[in-house]
């Protein structure tokens, strides 16, 4: 599409996928929430769109550790 058009860019990150049958442990996402505001960082707001994982675990794929809890948070 033109300049006005949406704009698809692929993003990849390298995580430990969660196997097991536990979340992870709630001071680790505790910690995760507090890395933005120890290093700075402030919200951006931008015209994106997440694409979600998030219950593929069950069908046998991959998924991102604490991925619900981002979900929840977007």
């Amino acid at each position: 599409m033109g300049t006005d058009g949406p704009r698809l860019e692929s993003v990849s990150t390298i995580q430990p996928e969660h196997l097991g049958a536990h979340p992870p442990p709630a001071w680790f996402l505790d910690l995760l929430d507090e890395l933005p505001r120890l290093n700075g960082l402030r919200p951006t707001p931008t015209p994106l769109v997440y694409v979600t994982r998030q219950g593929q675990t069950a069908l046998g794929n991959g998924g991102h550790a604490g991925e619900g809890a981002l979900v929840r948070a977007l």
